[in-house]
């Protein structure tokens, strides 16, 4: 036992090292091109924000409508990622979207139409330079020029 060294000092770097670790796995960069995951946490030292799994249920699709206005895009500046959500979902969804401050990138969130067809929620992507400011912000219900009710999730570059 090192005389030097009290049972307070090593505890407390035994706690240090397991803060560390937790923020290091709930902020890993996933890498799975779907938005990553933050895990369920609600802005541990304000690195991580969101909740994955309330997440995952709200933006699960196809997403039912009936009218245009059913239909929302949320966007995350961090992530530059737009996603398609029910109305009723929409401010509950922006909230939940996982993301850690180091998985952020320098790039401009796709604009999205979004809209109802065939009572399901689908999305286009309008290039920039055509696209109105609105489209680059969390909006509802503009009528798309196509796009299909298998695509949720735009990011940016494709």
């Amino acid at each position: 036992m090192n005389q030097g060294s009290s049972p307070r000092r090593r505890r407390s770097g035994w706690i240090g090292a397991g803060l560390i670790g937790a923020l290091a796995a709930a902020c890993g960069s996933s890498g799975n091109g779907g938005g990553g995951t933050a895990g369920n946490t609600t802005g541990t030292g304000g690195a991580c924000h969101g909740d994955s799994s309330v997440w995952t249920v709200l933006t699960q699709g196809p997403i039912a409508c009936t009218q245009n206005s059913d239909c929302c895009v949320i966007v995350n500046g961090c992530l530059s990622q737009s996603q398609i959500v029910a109305a009723t979902n929409k401010d509950q969804a922006k909230a939940a979207w996982p993301y850690c401050d180091s998985m952020c990138n320098a790039c401009i969130p796709p604009a999205v139409e979004v809209g109802c067809q065939g009572g399901t929620c689908v999305g286009q992507v309008v290039p920039v330079p055509d696209a109105s400011t609105d489209l680059l912000m969390d909006h509802c219900g503009a009528v798309p020029v196509g796009g299909t009710a298998s695509k949720l999730l735009f990011s940016c570059g494709g």
